[in-house]
């Protein structure tokens, strides 16, 4: 789709359908004199059907952008949005906090703050030499210039980044989010923000269209660009009352490796079960298994015998289950009362999307009970 959403010249995809004159043709400078003479600008709209994207025929010239400056950072209700944001990028890291963050279009460094003392790497882009002196004036390494997929302005390879309201300037968005994309260690993830485009149209909410944005996403659009620049898209949600498109992407260069982890990931938590069902059987503790679902019944397959034949029981929630078999075994699903009554010392909960509320349920119903155990998110036996 990228030839057709974001192409470099004209394209028989979009439509045009209006112009809309007297606009600002500059948002950023006020006047800087009495009755100073003003310009209006007009600009014409174009529209990609397929992802309810709209931009505009005419943009600012990159020289523009060199003596930009307008933020927002003095707000308290931004500096709350920029926290929370800073607070997920960091959390959707997998195992550690990264060692690396740069961020597009940094302005004046509001948003790097919250990295500092976090992130041991910080590093900010910003075309804007104005912008740029202000983040240096707050301690931080800026480089001044444009992001392209030719055009590498750092040799260094980041673990996470952002681009707040930048992407809407872009003429050639996919480029530069290739150009970002190279910068990245594998696993890097990151955060554009940007005006939502199509709730500003859908809205009437004329005073959001002017030169200074190009681009006007919509959700299909936002995600489309991430997925053509080799993005995997965790989320993309509305954001400060719906004014703003949050998209979280991460870079994931070698996906096959993770169906590799996948096989390798249920042999471990396999061979663990085992080890725990041969020390329960070892020390002729009672084993109540919680949950017949796909969850356990994906566990049970790829077990060893060892599990299921530690197994003194089954227990089930829903009555549909109740005296039906586990597959290829003689072990008889049980109601929670039947399975009390069978006294079990320990129970396994392998309904895994339900563990703190079964956990619960054991400790209310099952007195016999002397250890609850589950299966974590990161695969490790651990007890409740």
């Amino acid at each position: 789709m990228s030839s057709q959403l974001f192409p470099k010249t004209a394209d028989s995809h979009y439509v045009g359908y209006g112009v809309m004159a007297n606009v600002p043709v500059d948002v950023s400078r006020l006047a800087s004199a009495p009755n100073q003479k003003y310009v209006p600008a007009q600009i014409g709209f174009k529209w990609h059907p397929p992802s309810q994207h709209t931009s505009i025929e005419n943009y600012q010239p990159p020289s523009y952008y060199e003596d930009y400056i307008m933020t927002n950072s003095y707000s308290e209700v931004m500096q709350q949005l920029q926290r929370g944001q800073m607070d997920k990028l960091l959390s959707l890291h997998d195992n550690s906090m990264p060692a690396s963050f740069i961020e597009i279009g940094c302005g004046d460094g509001s948003f790097m703050k919250y990295a500092k003392g976090r992130v041991p790497r910080i590093l900010g882009v910003e075309p804007s030499n104005r912008f740029a002196a202000e983040a240096v004036r707050q301690g931080f390494e800026v480089t001044i210039g444009y992001v392209s997929s030719d055009k590498l302005l750092t040799e260094e390879k980041f673990d996470s980044f952002a681009s707040r309201q930048v992407f809407e300037h872009l003429p050639d968005p996919l480029d530069v989010l290739i150009g970002i994309r190279k910068m990245l260690n594998p696993g890097a993830v990151g955060l554009i923000e940007v005006p939502y485009g199509y709730r500003s149209l859908r809205k009437k909410r004329f005073f959001d269209f002017f030169p200074d944005h190009v681009n006007y996403y919509s959700v299909n659009s936002l995600v489309a660009l991430a997925t053509d620049a080799g993005f995997n898209v965790i989320s993309c949600n509305e954001a400060f009352g719906g004014d703003y498109l949050e998209l979280w992407i991460r870079y994931e260069p070698n996906p096959e490796l993770l169906f590799n982890d996948l096989v390798a990931e249920r042999s471990r938590v396999c061979t663990a079960l085992a080890e725990k069902a041969r020390e329960l059987t070892n020390t002729k503790r009672r084993l109540a298994i919680w949950g017949c679902g796909a969850k356990a019944l994906s566990i049970f397959v790829a077990s060893s015998s060892e599990l299921i034949n530690a197994i003194n029981c089954v227990i089930d929630s829903d009555p549909h289950k109740h005296g039906k078999y586990v597959p290829s075994t003689a072990i008889l699903v049980l109601s929670p009362s039947q399975g009390a009554a069978m006294k079990p010392d320990v129970v396994l909960i392998l309904a895994l999307s339900y563990r703190e509320e079964i956990a619960a349920t054991v400790r209310r119903l099952i007195p016999s009970c002397t250890s609850i155990l589950t299966v974590d998110n990161a695969g490790a036996i651990v007890a409740l």
